[in-house]
C-alpha cells in the first residue's frame, strides 16, 4: 500500500511539472494583462516657449496598458510616413507647385487615413492638417500610434530686423505678417521652396506665429530657414507594427521572458518534450524499481 501511495504522489508531481513548463512556454500576446508597462521616449516640450530660444527636450513616460495592444480594433486607420512624403492641397499629387504642396511630412511619424478609395491620392490628416498624399509614400499600419505627430517645437527668429511670414515658400509670394526679431514661433514642418537671391538654402519652414501684442490670434505661413537662429531637431519615431517590441527597445532595461520570445509553435512543443522527457523517464525508472522490489518481497 505504501508503495502505491508513493507512486501516486510521484505521478502528481510529474503532472504538475509538465503543466508548469507548458504554461511557461505558452504565448501570452493575446491575454488581457492588468500590469502596466512604462516606456520612455525623448520628445520636445514647450516649457521655454516665451522665455528662451533654446529647444527643450524632456523625458516623458508613456503608460502602456493592455488596451494599447488592442488598439488595432479601433475604427481609425493610420499609415507611417515614408521618406520625401509631401502633403498636397488637392488630390492632384502630380502637381508639385508651391501652390499645391502644403509641406513635407516628417518621416517616421503617422497620418490618419481618411479616404483611400483613390489609387493616386489618399486623403489624410496630419494632426489638424488635412490634405492628400501619394500612396507609395505611406506604409499602412494596423495600430493606433502613441505619438502620431511631432511634439511642439519652438524656433526663434534672428534679432536683426523683422522676418517676413509668407503665403507660399517663395520670397516673391504675398507677405501675411511681419515677425519681430528674437520671437518664438511654433514649427510645423519643412518644405523645399524657392531660394532667395541672397540665400544659400531652398528650405522653408511652415510655422505658427503668436504675436505678443495680439495673444488671442495667430498666423500661419512660411518663413525662410536662414531667418531662424537654429534649425529644428526632429527625433525619429520608432513605433512600428509590434508595440511590445517597441516598448522594449525604448525602455532598454527590461528583461526578456519566454512569453515575449517569438518562436514557432513546433519549437515550443519540442522544448516542452525535451524538458519533460527526463522527468517522465525518471518516473518510469522509479516505478520499475518499486515494482521489482515489490515482486522480490512477494517471492520471499
Amino acid at each position: 500500500m505504501k508503495n502505491f501511495k508513493k507512486i501516486s504522489k510521484f505521478s502528481k508531481a510529474i503532472i504538475y511539472v509538465i503543466i508548469g513548463i507548458s504554461f511557461s512556454l505558452t504565448p501570452m500576446h493575446n491575454a488581457k494583462f492588468t500590469a502596466i508597462k512604462k516606456t520612455k521616449m525623448h520628445v520636445f516640450c514647450n516649457e521655454t516657449y516665451q522665455n528662451s530660444p533654446n529647444l527643450c527636450i524632456s523625458d516623458i513616460d508613456f503608460v502602456q496598458t493592455a488596451q494599447a495592444t488592442n488598439l488595432t480594433q479601433s475604427s481609425e486607420k493610420y499609415a507611417k510616413i515614408r521618406e520625401n512624403c509631401l502633403l498636397y492641397l488637392t488630390n492632384n499629387t502630380q502637381d508639385n507647385s508651391l501652390e499645391n504642396v502644403i509641406f513635407q511630412l516628417p518621416e517616421s511619424y503617422f497620418v490618419k487615413l481618411i479616404d483611400t478609395t483613390t489609387e493616386d491620392a489618399y486623403k489624410v490628416a496630419y494632426g489638424e492638417f488635412i490634405g492628400y498624399c501619394k500612396p507609395t509614400s505611406l506604409k499602412r499600419v494596423s495600430f493606433v500610434p502613441l505619438q502620431a505627430t511631432t511634439n511642439k517645437i519652438i524656433l526663434t527668429t534672428k534679432n536683426d530686423g523683422g522676418t517676413q511670414l509668407r503665403k507660399t515658400a517663395s520670397a516673391s509670394s504675398e507677405m501675411t505678417a511681419l515677425i519681430q526679431g528674437n520671437s518664438n514661433i511654433e514649427y510645423i514642418a519643412s518644405i523645399s521652396g524657392e531660394k532667395p537671391l541672397d540665400g544659400l538654402s531652398s528650405i522653408w519652414y511652415y510655422v505658427r506665429y503668436f504675436p505678443i501684442s495680439e495673444p488671442t490670434i495667430y498666423y500661419e505661413g512660411y518663413i525662410y530657414s536662414e531667418r531662424i537662429i537654429a534649425p529644428p531637431e526632429i527625433l525619429e519615431n520608432i513605433e512600428d507594427e509590434h508595440l511590445d517590441d517597441i516598448s522594449e527597445s525604448l525602455a532598454q532595461t527590461s528583461t526578456p521572458t519566454l512569453d515575449k520570445i517569438a518562436m514557432p509553435t513546433w519549437l515550443k512543443i519540442l522544448l516542452i518534450c525535451v524538458l519533460t522527457l527526463p522527468a517522465i523517464l525518471f518516473g518510469i525508472y522509479l516505478l520499475k524499481q518499486i515494482y521489482q522490489n515489490r515482486t522480490k518481497a512477494d517471492s520471499l
